[in-house]
């Protein structure tokens, strides 16, 4: 055992979350979520009426309890039509992101954000069936549970209806457990699938239930590091805008410019700290994905999987006498 540990991160592997912060200085995976954001932004205006007025600028928790309790109070239809949306644009960013995060945490560096986006995108249609497929399992068996209760509800008989509820009950669990389950096992299978060579929606999703009720202490423990990790952030983050804010305010206050230029001014301030806390927290979960999947089966940090890139130019072709012997 001590002859494989040459440095901390063989010791206490969870110190390699440490090198994700390195994503938030690059341009090209924080622009990603600021463009995921407005586009997000844009389809709630489309579908939920809210008022743009009373999203946070700081506090990312209070906008997303403000935006869903808008989102719960309108019709199904919108509320359903903003959640697949929403799904359909988050996905390939939690990917994109996540893969950088697995990447960094296995050493490997930051991958070109033009490469993950290709191959994120070759691997689009699996990655939307991952998240349908625990609905579906969820919905079948709540479908075999309201079958259970059938004959209580057509009849009078009291020990008829106490079996069905015994038998609900029990079914119900195994239910709980696969909706409960995937919570994380759907955000695991995401980051699976853009990180292995050889992606299966079911290989993925098992994966992620897998490292849930396998390893759940070491799932906890990751968690509570990537909270504070996230928790720190955050100040720091406060503090840069706090500061970016007063630099344009003074800047609005020299050209006599106070309404609408400081408003956007501190608009984008905001959506930019928003982006940097999404996109930590994203690049956390590749980095908690790599790690678990160390825990669970073995498998070196450093086995980070790298698409082979194609060569620029082809070789030449060998002259006709090379073939004479």
């Amino acid at each position: 055992m001590f002859s494989r540990m040459r440095s901390w991160v063989d010791v206490a592997p969870w110190v390699r979350l440490g090198r994700l912060p390195r994503i938030l200085a690059s341009p090209g995976y924080v622009g990603l979520c600021i463009a995921a954001c407005l586009l997000t932004l844009a389809v709630a205006n489309i579908t939920v009426p809210i008022s743009l007025s009373r999203l946070s600028i700081i506090r990312v928790d209070e906008s997303a309890a403000y935006l869903i309790h808008q989102v719960s109070s309108t019709g199904i239809i919108a509320a359903l039509t903003f959640a697949v949306l929403i799904w359909m644009i988050w996905t390939p960013v939690l990917q994109v992101v996540g893969r950088a995060g697995a990447s960094l945490v296995a050493g490997r560096g930051l991958p070109s954000l033009g490469a993950s986006i290709r191959l994120t995108g070759g691997r689009l249609g699996r990655s939307y069936l991952a998240a349908v497929v625990p609905l579906l399992c969820v919905a079948g068996m709540g479908l075999i549970l309201f079958i259970l209760s059938l004959p209580a509800v057509l009849t009078e008989w009291t020990w008829l209806a106490t079996l069905s509820g015994w038998a609900i009950g029990l079914g119900a669990i195994p239910a709980g457990i696969l909706a409960f389950g995937a919570l994380f096992a759907i955000p695991f299978a995401l980051v699976a699938i853009c990180c292995e060579p050889d992606p299966d929606v079911f290989d993925s999703l098992s994966r992620g239930y897998e490292y849930l009720y396998r390893r759940p202490l070491h799932l906890v423990w990751y968690v509570l590091v990537s909270a504070a990790m996230v928790y720190v952030a955050t100040w720091f983050f406060q503090g840069v805008a706090a500061s970016a804010s007063t630099v344009a305010g003074i800047v609005a206050g020299a050209v006599d410019q106070t309404e609408p230029l400081l408003s956007a001014a501190f608009g984008m301030i905001g959506l930019v700290f928003v982006a940097w806390q999404v996109t930590l927290s994203l690049a956390l979960i590749g980095g908690m994905y790599l790690l678990l999947r160390r825990d669970a089966g073995g498998q070196e940090l450093d086995d980070f999987w790298i698409p082979p890139t194609k060569p620029s130019a082809s070789l030449p072709k060998l002259p006709d006498e090379a073939d004479q012997s």
